[in-house]
């Protein structure tokens, strides 16, 4: 299951949809459910859950006596969704000694609930896929919920029956200027992915690329389940950025890495989740929800939960090297440790960092063991959006041009190489055309100590690639792509 977890989250990243959700066909879902397709059907799982009286379990909650006050929590909580009404008014206007009590009772429910969260969702979505006006009376109260990502899906139905476009909410600027700041000061190379606001995307078999020798609806029949049985349990979760930064310094004893992805998920859900798929703890390090992997090692990653809206992996060479307890310690007092590296920071500022793919990266000793980046003091990174499909380049700025020349015919000679050995593979060879023709079409040109690499990554949504991947097909006959244009040195 958290191999499953994984390569949906890769997904979310790679094939054109940045809801867990949208990996979830409508159709299969019910048909997994039993459940037949209607306007009355749908609506019928959304009514809402008739409100229990807990007045005096409330109360309880706030006894001086410690048996009172458990035995009104079991109760409340084996009451589940119809305790929660009661349990929100009072967690707003609730006495101190209730309001904290009640926070947590709404959690745990919740938590426990992701099954009938998934399920209210996808009876929504399919709402708006019936485009039939009945329902937008319906609609409509959704769009008043607090739960989290009712009110978006039903304003995408709502969208959807009138036929008007819509596009889900993506990370604010304010948010992508900040996340890259939080970083340690001691960062080399700092970037960002920003999906954007798009619209909502539901995967079918007839929106799959046709891939000989391959069925897609049997291809989803067969992932369906394992997915439904994921999302059950962390509930939905949207991806919007992700903010890298890795060490300045790196080896099999040095150096960090972070990953501060943005977007929408239950924080209590993901960490109860991973305890129970992994060998994971989870405590609370001021304030901030802390779910640590143990694989044996001494350097035991950190997934920091600090919101909704965001969480943060972290990696090091060495306990002693986490940048964890730093990075909390950043998100509470509000800081900004990669403001004191001035360099990093003016070389963000010479670039574009309101595009969707940016990177820069300052080249140290560590960097440089790596050949073709040896010639190298700075290399950044820019691309944009255009047509689906995203361009970009990649701009090396060293001191010695003969030694940039040389770093890039070292570097064609590799693509070429890589690009030959996927050809070889004639088992794969459809399944690696995508990736055989991207390293075929870059375009590689030294001028001066001046060095770039264009390249275009195609729309996910064309590749045929991704998806027999994520859905477990084995890798796929058929005849060897062949031969297509070298990538290209310019001097």
């Amino acid at each position: 299951m958290l191999t499953t977890w994984v390569v949906m989250m890769t997904a979310l990243l790679s094939t054109g949809g940045n809801d867990l959700l949208d990996y979830l066909p409508t159709a299969n879902y019910w048909k997994a459910k039993n459940v037949v397709v209607s306007v009355e059907t749908m609506t019928e799982q959304l009514k809402a859950v008739p409100a229990a009286d807990v007045a005096q379990l409330l109360e309880d909650l706030g006894s001086p006596q410690p048996s009172v006050r458990d035995q009104a929590t079991g109760r409340i909580r084996a009451l589940g969704p119809a305790a929660v009404p009661a349990l929100k008014d009072a967690a707003q206007h609730g006495s101190p000694e209730i309001v904290g009590k009640a926070k947590s009772l709404i959690d745990e429910i919740q938590t426990a609930d992701k099954a009938a969260s998934v399920r209210r969702l996808i009876a929504i979505r399919t709402l708006g896929e019936l485009k039939d006006a009945k329902a937008l009376p319906v609609l409509q109260l959704q769009t008043q919920s607090s739960e989290l990502f009712i009110a978006d899906y039903a304003s995408a139905a709502i969208a959807a029956i009138n036929g008007t476009p819509y596009s889900r909410p993506g990370a604010t600027p304010e948010e992508l200027k900040s996340d890259p700041l939080l970083l340690p000061a001691n960062c080399g190379i700092v970037a960002q992915a920003n999906v954007g606001s798009l619209p909502p995307h539901t995967l079918t078999a007839e929106s799959l690329p046709k891939v000989p020798g391959q069925d897609p609806a049997a291809l989803l029949e067969k992932f369906v389940p394992e997915l439904i049985e994921l999302a059950e349990q962390t509930g939905n979760v949207r991806l919007q950025s992700v903010t890298l930064g890795v060490c300045d310094k790196v080896g099999e004893e040095a150096g960090f890495g972070i990953v501060m992805v943005r977007g929408l998920y239950d924080p209590k859900a993901l960490a109860h989740f991973l305890k129970a798929e992994t060998h994971a703890t989870a405590q609370v390090s001021n304030g901030v929800d802390v779910v640590t992997f143990d694989d044996g090692d001494d350097n035991k990653p950190r997934l920091l939960l600090p919101s909704r809206s965001r969480l943060i992996l972290c990696g090091a060479a060495s306990e002693k090297e986490n940048p964890a307890p730093g990075i909390i310690k950043s998100i509470k007092d509000g800081s900004a440790p990669l403001k004191a590296n001035k360099e990093m920071v003016a070389l963000m500022a010479s670039i574009d960092t309101s595009l969707p793919l940016w990177g820069v990266a300052k080249m140290s000793d560590s960097y440089r063991v790596i050949d073709v980046l040896a010639p190298f003091d700075t290399i950044t990174l820019q691309g944009h959006v255009k047509d689906g499909d995203l361009p970009f380049q990649f701009t090396g700025t060293g001191s010695n041009a003969d030694r940039v020349k040389q770093s890039l015919q070292r570097l064609e000679g590799m693509v070429k190489e890589a690009s030959g050995e996927m050809r070889g593979d004639v088992g794969a060879a459809i399944m690696l055309s995508p990736i055989t023709s991207f390293l075929d079409h870059l375009q590689l040109k030294a001028d001066g100590a001046k060095a770039t690499l264009d390249g275009t990554l195609p729309n996910p949504r064309k590749l045929p690639l991704a998806l027999p991947m994520l859905l477990g097909g084995g890798p796929m006959s058929g005849p060897v792509v062949g031969p297509a244009p070298q990538p290209a040195v310019k001097h």
